[in-house]
């Protein structure tokens, strides 16, 4: 812009702020009179510069005015049911989680804010004035954030799974910046009980008695491929479970105790069968979803049993075995 033709003499000149522009950018910023904004800062819908002291024959275009638009940054947090690091169909979003933003404007005055999501698990901060920013969030009590940069940046969690900090970002005038996304899943479980099948029908009957220190193994994945293998034995009443495992496929074995076979499988309901093959132990793979305890992996077992004895001559015929009668061959 220019105004031309001007008498020397005092001068101001005012800006007024266009529709779709937020505020005037901070005053005198730099040391290069010809680069920076002359206007006063802030949100007004106009504003003057300095007086402008004019004399005669000079041209002075120095008289600059910046103005910017308020940013936006944000997006979702979701309960990662695969654990797979990726926003599926059907995910839910986590209402109520706690988010930081950190940052510093342009101009040097550091931001700080504080938002929850809301029933869906959204979440923006708003009004930003160009800057660098970074969010964090918080895991609600019970969950933990899942695995970082795993699909596309409108699908995959930014978090760091250890601080549930996300990478620094830079809002530049008017952007809206929705792709800042954070999965939380909630540790599953999986176990339940080894008996002493009594009767070997792989049933577990009324009564039916848990064996102490029998040894189980775990192995899988997880839905970001990492694998996990797990022991443990199961206690005085024979239970036993893997706790604190993040969502993936996961197969129990069970160790035979000495002396002991394994039972049939799948006589009876998915809460009272035996479900370790006979011949090896091993338990049909299944996925454990966030959250889920999967407490129907059974193991029924029993001792070998036998029966006989004599067969022999009664030579009086009185039903008992005397001294000196023989055995048959």
């Amino acid at each position: 812009y220019t105004f031309t033709d001007l008498l020397p003499g005092l001068y101001r000149v005012t800006v007024t702020r266009p529709d779709g522009y937020d505020r005037f950018s901070v005053q005198n910023a730099g040391s290069d009179d010809a680069l920076d904004s002359d206007v006063t800062a802030g949100a007004g819908l106009t504003s003057t510069t300095d007086d402008i002291t004019l004399l005669s024959g000079v041209d002075d275009f120095t008289w600059d005015a910046g103005l910017y638009q308020l940013g936006t940054l944000g997006d979702r947090v979701w309960d990662d049911l695969d654990g797979d690091g990726v926003q599926d169909a059907g995910e839910p979003g986590v209402p109520n989680v706690r988010l930081d933003l950190n940052g510093e404007t342009g101009a040097g005055a550091t931001v700080t804010l504080t938002t929850t999501t809301d029933a869906s698990g959204i979440y923006t901060f708003t009004n930003l004035v160009p800057g660098t920013y970074t969010v964090t969030v918080t895991a609600p009590t019970g969950y933990r954030i899942t695995a970082q940069n795993e699909g596309g940046d409108d699908e995959d969690s930014d978090a760091d799974p250890t601080t549930g900090v996300m990478a620094r970002t830079d809002i530049t005038s008017g952007q809206v910046d929705l792709t800042w996304d954070a999965g939380l899943y909630r540790p599953a479980s999986i176990g339940n009980f080894v008996w002493d099948d009594t009767n070997a029908d792989g049933i577990q009957n009324d009564g039916a008695t848990g064996l102490n220190g029998v040894s189980l193994s775990l192995t899988g994945v997880t839905g970001t491929g990492t694998d996990v293998v797990s022991t443990t034995t199961t206690n005085a009443s024979g239970f036993y479970s893997f706790t604190n495992l993040a969502p993936g496929i996961y197969t129990v074995t069970a160790t035979l105790p000495e002396g002991y076979r394994f039972t049939v499988t799948g006589r009876g309901t998915n809460a009272t069968d035996s479900d370790a093959n006979p011949s090896t132990g091993v338990m049909s793979g299944t996925f454990l979803v966030s959250g889920e305890y999967d407490d129907t992996w059974d193991a029924g077992v029993y001792r070998p049993a036998t029966i006989g004895d004599r067969v022999w001559l009664d030579t009086n015929g009185n039903g008992l075995q005397d001294a000196g009668e023989n055995g048959l061959a």
